[in-house]
């Protein structure tokens, strides 16, 4: 029974450092996109004013 209960603590264990592992990289990936689309709306945003400094085109 306790070796039975060994590798089920041992199967918890595994399965939930994958499911960290996978929500971390999922974490990572969706940040790098969120900061990608917000550096372009910056980009927007800064040549919008630089083009209204040089007489609104």
């Amino acid at each position: 029974m306790n070796e039975f209960k060994n590798e089920l603590q041992d199967r918890y264990y595994t399965e939930g450092f994958i499911s960290n592992f996978l929500a971390i990289i999922i974490g990572i990936i969706t940040r790098s996109d969120v900061v990608k689309s917000y550096d372009r709306e910056i980009v927007n945003i800064m040549q919008t004013e630089k083009n209204l400094k040089q007489g609104g085109r």
